[in-house]
């Protein structure tokens, strides 16, 4: 339903500044109808255990329940990528998994007594600018970050990374595939340089949460190539199923023993309805694959933009293939006036200077929603910014 408000008011859609705006009453009436009854799942299981006479008077409540859904879709993982259910750990998406990871990380360096700041064989190594929880979880648990920087195409140079991780030996080293916020996939060949030269106690986490629309070294074959290596990948149901309010996604470890150092820092069971739906799509799917439309949009979304900066050359984009770009500002015009200029028309972009790493001279654009948003928000810069600029 179309809202007969201006852009600026913030009672009816929450975006940026609208978070400091509640829903209302009248607009949580309309929203909770769209959900399903919360006591059809709570009725059906307990009606199951009528049907099975089995009852529950050691815990109570939905717990068994919550437990079962997160063992059964590790079995279904473990299945899937031909590894043992112990290897699989759901998380509250790809944020907890890092949370999780990054936990159990600088548990480790406390136990094998190193972790002094800036010392060798400790911390975490990434290549920059780089997904925001990264910094975000390292810095919350004091585990220090080695960067090592992106060319100025934001190119990964998998030679010098290689070189720094044999000098620095670090406890963890993430890399973001697609890379947030660039969009920008590793190459295969990058992706084995770093596993293939990673320091025995290191370990290796590679991000897989954004969409690769390239084909790419499928995560099973990862998993049993480096079997001998520390190697976890991330995955999520939010970027790929658009499942971003589920909060669910999961880990998968090349071997049980590291899998087993992180389970301790693990969160106890997870939202029953979204891991049960994780599961019945892997079931269903025999795996976890980006949605139709999500590919789609992100392909729609490149055509525009290599037309955009077609007609505008003083803008330019990363060679992206994800569900974020980078779009690069023409001299003079900083993410601060471009960001306030499009904000003033309910039209919103993640500005440069509010990056983890502050760069004033871009915006991260989301490209994997309906092109005719993106489309708005171009036809916008053309008639703001695109003249003379």
């Amino acid at each position: 339903m179309k809202s007969k408000d201006s852009p600026q008011n913030t009672g009816k859609a929450l975006v940026d500044r609208g978070f400091d705006s509640d829903f209302n009453a009248e607009r949580l009436a309309e929203i909770s109808r769209l959900f399903t009854d919360d006591r059809r799942v709570l009725d059906y299981i307990v009606q199951m255990h009528e049907d099975d006479r089995t009852f529950d008077l050691k815990r109570g409540e939905l717990y068994p329940e919550i437990l079962r859904a997160n063992i059964s879709l590790k079995r279904t993982l473990a299945g899937i990528y031909g590894i043992d259910p112990a290897q699989a750990q759901p998380n509250f998406g790809s944020n907890g998994s890092i949370d999780t990871i990054i936990t159990a990380v600088k548990v480790r360096e406390a136990e094998r007594g190193v972790g002094r700041a800036g010392g060798e064989g400790n911390g975490l190594m990434v290549p920059t600018p780089t997904y925001f929880r990264n910094y975000n979880s390292a810095e919350a648990r004091k585990l220090f970050m080695h960067k090592v920087p992106l060319d100025k195409d934001y190119n990964f140079d998998a030679q010098r990374f290689v070189a720094e991780m044999r000098h620095v030996r670090p406890s963890v080293v993430f890399l973001v595939t697609p890379n947030n916020p660039t969009g920008m996939p590793l190459e295969d060949a990058a992706i084995t340089a770093v596993l293939d030269n990673l320091p025995d106690d290191s370990w290796a986490v590679m991000d897989r949460t954004l969409v690769n629309v390239r084909p790419e070294i499928g995560t099973k074959e990862l998993l049993h190539r480096y079997k001998h290596k520390n190697l976890v990948v991330l995955h999520s149901f939010s970027k790929f199923a658009r499942m971003s309010q589920q909060r669910i996604g999961y880990a998968l470890y090349s071997n049980p023993e590291m899998a087993e150092i992180v389970r301790p820092c693990l969160p106890l069971g997870m939202n029953m309805e979204a891991t049960m739906k994780a599961n019945s799509i892997l079931l269903r799917d025999k795996g976890l694959f980006p949605n139709s439309e999500v590919v789609q949009n992100i392909k729609d979304s490149r055509v525009l933009l290599d037309g955009f900066t077609a007609e505008f050359p003083r803008f330019r984009i990363t060679d992206f293939a994800a569900n974020y770009c980078l779009l690069s500002l023409p001299e003079g015009l900083a993410s601060e006036e471009f960001s306030a200029a499009t904000e003033a028309k309910g039209l919103y972009v993640m500005a440069g200077h509010a990056l983890p790493e502050p760069d004033s001279r871009v915006v991260r654009l989301y490209t994997a929603g309906p092109s005719k948003y993106l489309k708005t928000l171009l036809d916008e810069v053309a008639a703001v910014f695109g003249k003379g600029r």
